[in-house]
């Protein structure tokens, strides 16, 4: 499911907040009405009803899985592909699904204090062209040697990992060990995953680049 395209304004908008609903897939959240006491204000809504917003709040609930996002997101806002800001912290994620790629705009994504542990599942992010901030702190990936290392090697267009500041000697680092072969492996799966789109035929033409040798 794509994203619906609006040229509807929605900058200096507050998120909508979705926060502290117990709700377990985004099947549960059609019908429930964002919360408005942490930010303390009402939603502004567009001619249509729906939300006029750039990010969505569904911290502190029992996700196990974004899937199905997309379709809410479809339902519920004004301008779905504008979203820029997600925050699935402190839920049970336990991986990145591959709809998280609907959304070309985001710059800023939350997934701390959930339980994904395949370092591998990173590497979707990395085709998140416009993604500047992510925070995964306090997931089990977080016990992998070189953790930091293997997220900002997957996501070398993030500016800020876990709420500090990437710096240009992380940029510089070498890959991690192993990392090479973590990334072909979850490439391969996102191919197969996204088979006949074009995002698999980009995924295809990367990968091939990385894998060349460079020229002496």
């Amino acid at each position: 499911v794509e994203l619906l395209e609006s040229n509807a304004d929605v900058s200096n908008t507050p998120p909508a907040d979705y926060s502290f609903r117990k709700v377990k897939s985004m099947n549960e959240t059609e019908g429930i009405r964002p919360r408005s006491i942490r930010i303390g204000k009402e939603v502004v809504r567009g001619p249509s009803g729906k939300i006029l917003s750039n990010g969505l709040w569904l911290n502190n609930n029992n996700l196990t899985s974004i899937k199905h996002i997309s379709r809410f997101v479809n339902n519920t806002f004004e301008a779905p592909a504008k979203l820029e800001w997600l925050d699935f912290s402190y839920n049970q994620i336990g991986d990145i699904h591959e709809e998280i790629l609907n959304f070309k705009n985001l710059k800023i994504l939350y997934l701390h204090g959930n339980c994904i542990d395949n370092i591998g599942a990173i590497y979707k992010l990395s085709k998140l062209k416009n993604l500047k901030a992510v925070t995964l702190h306090g997931n089990l990936i977080e016990a992998v040697p070189f953790y930091r290392r293997f997220v900002i090697y997957f996501i070398p267009q993030l500016k800020n990992l876990d709420f500090v500041t990437v710096s240009p000697r992380e940029l510089k680092a070498p890959e991690p060990p192993g990392a090479s072969a973590i990334r072909k492996k979850a490439a391969d799966s996102l191919y197969t995953a996204l088979k006949g789109t074009p995002l698999s035929k980009e995924i295809q033409i990367e990968e091939r680049s990385a894998s060349r040798p460079e020229a002496d």
